[in-house]
């Protein structure tokens, strides 16, 4: 029946245009992936990535966590954040049993976890510390899981002894990136909970640039720049202008150090500082102070307008107990912080809203916390000097 088969037939033509038509086998640069990042503005940007930086990151997370031939790999939550997305989409590169629970519940994703004997779990550190406090709530301990991966935040000290409890076998990997860089460092088991957010991972360059834009020595305390086969290609919507690219490194304005040994000490997210006083102060220091108080669960911290400062620095808190005093806190947060970024006032708040990327929705924190600050300015009839 393919004698009569004529290449220049109408019929012939038609299968040559939609096989023409049809997509090609992408490349290493070919566009994979465009998500979304609120970033230091709080406004959506699109961002996209392509196919190499996605593999690239597969492979090098293989070998930075020590992930094995045959993982179950849980999601808990939703794809529309990449952390979330990252780890389904590695966990079926490699042919792994992946889980996605869509929306956090803790209780849930714990019965998940049991069910599906994982033994890998991607998460931030907002969520690994509700799965630990609800496992141990339950008497829970799930000692199959063998690797935690945790990003989108810095994890705590405070937390490790939470986390073992439940999670008695399972090692825990910390890396630090961001939508534009991906991966840009990790810190293992074996690393202590002071080194920074470690070591860069390999292939990926790191430089600390001053404001001149040449490299500081250690120690020095700039912009951190970031050179790789991870970085995205460009924002498709919207822009963020602290992201900026020059001769193939980008930054998107963190700030920190290195150290001797080229481990990397995050000082603050860039579109997190706050100016009071003339001074620049940022929000993750304070925050980390808070965190260490035994009263308190979750912080967050912000500028709020201010006609003499500027702004002033005012904290949410999530309490941990009942009965944590304003002044206890001052005096808690004078002991480890100069007198300039120990904030106003403390906002306490038992709802903490998470993004759907499991991480605090902060934006939805701070409009809360302008609220009780003209709130309080309304009752006082003016505004703290």
């Amino acid at each position: 029946m393919f004698a009569d088969w004529d290449e220049t037939s109408p019929r012939a033509a038609m299968r040559t245009e939609a096989a023409a038509a049809l997509p090609r086998k992408p490349g290493p640069d070919t566009p994979f992936y465009i998500g979304l990042t609120s970033g230091s503005t709080g406004h959506p940007k699109a961002f996209q990535r392509s196919h190499r930086s996605w593999t690239e990151s597969f492979r090098l997370a293989d070998e930075a966590f020590g992930l094995g031939p045959d993982e179950r790999v849980l999601v808990p939550g939703g794809l529309g954040h990449s952390l979330h997305l990252f780890g389904a989409i590695h966990a079926l590169h490699r042919g792994w049993r992946v889980d996605v629970v869509r929306s956090f519940q803790p209780a849930a994703v714990l019965r998940r976890m049991q069910d599906a004997a994982s033994t890998v779990l991607v998460t931030t550190p907002t969520q690994l510390r509700l799965l630990a406090i609800a496992g141990g709530r339950e008497g829970l301990r799930l000692g199959v899981l063998r690797r935690i991966l945790i990003s989108g935040a810095k994890w705590h000290a405070r937390d490790r002894a939470l986390v073992a409890a439940v999670f008695p076998q399972a090692e825990c990997h910390e890396f630090y990136g961001t939508s534009e860089t991906s991966f840009i460092s990790h810190r293992g088991p074996a690393d202590s909970l002071g080194e920074g957010v470690g070591r860069p991972f390999p292939g990926v360059e790191v430089e600390v640039r001053g404001p001149e834009g040449c490299a500081l020595a250690a120690g020095g305390e700039g912009e951190i720049w970031v050179r790789s086969p991870l970085l995205f290609d460009r924002y498709v919507m919207g822009d963020e202008p602290m992201t900026r690219v020059a001769a193939g490194w980008l930054t998107v304005g963190d700030r920190g150090h290195l150290d001797e040994e080229g481990r990397i000490f995050l000082a603050g997210r860039g579109g997190r500082m706050i100016v009071t006083s003339g001074l620049n102060v940022f929000a993750e220091e304070i925050e980390a102070a808070l965190l260490e108080h035994p009263g308190v669960a979750q912080a967050a911290v912000f500028g709020v307008p201010d006609i003499l400062r500027g702004a002033r620095i005012v904290a949410a808190l999530q309490p941990a107990e009942r009965g944590t005093e304003q002044a206890d806190l001052r005096r808690h947060c004078l002991a480890r912080l100069e007198r300039s970024k120990v904030p106003r006032r403390f906002h306490f708040s038992d709802h903490w809203p998470l993004t759907p990327g499991g991480k605090p929705d902060l934006p939805a924190i701070e409009a809360w916390v302008r609220e009780q600050e003209e709130a309080d300015a309304g009752v006082s009839g003016r505004r703290e000097a």
